[in-house]
């Protein structure tokens, strides 16, 4: 699995959306989201300046149902792992 696929702070009910900037936060309207405390780019390098954006899975299906998430969110965005309930 690559980096960008299963970052270290993600959650298995989550999928890692992308780095933000701190103050962002208030903008991303998804009701689970979540900030990690380290952001990297794709080749695993830090990003001091910003964090990653994590939302839950779950809310995201709900949404846009799984075959739809599952194209908009494309490899960042890993069905196998979704715990339905």
């Amino acid at each position: 699995m690559s980096f960008n696929k299963r970052r270290p702070e993600m959650e298995d009910d989550e999928f890692f959306c992308m780095n933000i900037p701190e103050f962002a936060l208030e903008w991303v309207m998804w009701d689970t989201k979540r900030l990690g405390d380290n952001a990297y780019n794709d080749r695993g390098e830090s990003l001091p300046d910003l964090k990653p954006l994590f939302v839950k899975k779950d809310e995201v299906i709900d949404k846009y149902g799984l075959d739809h998430a599952s194209k908009v969110f494309g490899e960042n965005f890993s069905p196998q792992t979704q715990l339905l309930n």
